[in-house]
């Protein structure tokens, strides 16, 4: 546990789900209420350090079993190099917009079922949890159409993104209920306003600092 007075907002979700463009409109609306230097914008994983290295493996075209452990490895010490950074800034009375917790090691983890890969999984179920965690979601035929755009974007998807398993990971996602806050659709604009002012609301009412 921590002593803080700050408030811990993380967005969860499949890829395709918009998650980075309703976290960069949100940090920006609160922004607006609460000022710059208190609203802060964090990912995870990282786009550095064990994070980058968790991503140079996962963008492999060829995946081992070995490969799917050292990937599990490198997103949970991502992980705790990004808890403690997060731990300073709540005990600064900061609002923190990540994208991505401990939910996604739980949900998008591919490898068997190892002694190694449990201790690797009870060790994310320990990581610091939420004030919320809302999770975003959007229908299968979106979804499908987002990854379509996507592949004719890049020209070609990792091989984590086929529809088939960001499907799967979509439902296994409601398999962790008891960690979810909010449920946010995300199929249209409307619903991004809506997400918005609905997640605007729990900081309002819930974070302690002064406007």
């Amino acid at each position: 546990m921590i002593l803080k007075s700050g408030f811990y907002l993380v967005l969860e979700g499949v890829d395709f789900t918009g998650k980075s463009t309703l976290a960069t409109e949100l940090v920006k609306r609160l922004q607006e209420i609460y000022g710059k230097d208190t609203v802060i914008h964090k990912r995870e994983p990282s786009n550095i350090n064990y994070g980058k290295k968790m991503r140079d493996v996962l963008n492999q075209k060829v995946m081992t079993e070995d490969d799917e452990v050292k990937a599990a490895q490198f997103m949970l010490l991502d992980r705790v190099e990004n808890t403690s950074a997060v731990s300073q800034l709540l005990r600064e009375n900061k609002i923190i917009v990540q994208e991505r917790n401990f939910l996604t090691a739980l949900v998008y983890n591919e490898a068997k079922d190892t002694k190694e890969v449990q201790f690797i999984q009870e060790a994310n179920r320990l990581s610091l949890k939420p004030d919320c965690l809302a999770l975003l979601t959007i229908s299968d035929d979106i979804l499908s159409f987002r990854l379509n755009g996507a592949k004719e974007q890049r020209g070609s998807l990792d091989s984590y993104e086929t529809f088939e398993k960001v499907i799967k990971r979509k439902r296994d996602y409601m398999n962790f209920g008891d960690y979810i806050d909010i449920l946010l659709r995300n199929d249209n604009q409307d619903c991004f306003e809506d997400s918005i002012n609905a997640l605007i609301k729990i900081v309002n009412e819930n974070f302690k600092g002064k406007r």
